[in-house]
């Protein structure tokens, strides 16, 4: 009876720190760099959650390798989710950010991941010609000659960058109903 006491803890332990991160990261506001200018990034509790989380459970499968006769599944299992999350702390480099101001917007141009990219851009609001979600669930605003700048709801005050695209560029949206406005 105790075994099954430990996972039911557990179970409701973890719903409410994955909860807790959730709400840290769909609440969260743009840092405002000055009185016009504002800046999304990754929620840092999630990437570094995530990245810790990897790490852990990677070294401890390369631990029960080394240590403890886990052989090669253990390594399999560990190498990946120790490259994973090292690769996870890239996200939060500056080169993930997404700025903006009345005047346009910058950040990056694909979703690769560090050493590969991202590259970044940078757009007025004028030159949007397309708003809107690719097949990775990336939001994007995109100019004519079809260059992007992407961002996704793991950006803490990913809302307020929409809300100002919306206000700068009320034209993208016309063909929404109004409740998806």
């Amino acid at each position: 009876m105790s075994g099954f006491i430990q996972v039911v803890v557990g179970s409701l332990v973890t719903a409410l720190l994955l909860g807790f991160l959730a709400r840290l990261a769909l609440r969260g506001r743009p840092d405002a760099l000055d009185h016009a200018t504002h800046r999304i990034r990754p929620s840092r509790p999630i990437f570094i959650g995530l990245a810790l989380g990897c790490c852990a459970l990677g070294g401890f499968a390369l631990y029960a390798a080394a240590y403890h006769g886990g052989g090669i599944a253990a390594v399999c299992v560990g190498a990946p989710f120790t490259f994973f999350g090292l690769l996870t702390f890239g996200a939060l480099s500056p080169r993930f950010d997404v700025t903006w101001d009345p005047n346009g917007l910058s950040g990056p141009t694909n979703s690769w991941m560090p050493p590969f990219g991202p590259s970044r851009g940078a757009m007025d609001f004028v030159d949007i010609a397309e708003a809107g979600v690719d097949r990775l669930g990336s939001l994007y605003v995109q100019d004519a000659a079809g260059k992007r700048i992407r961002w996704n709801e793991y950006y803490s005050g990913h809302g307020a960058l929409a809300d100002q695209i919306a206000f700068a560029r009320p034209d993208l949206f016309d063909d929404l109903p109004d409740d998806d406005r």
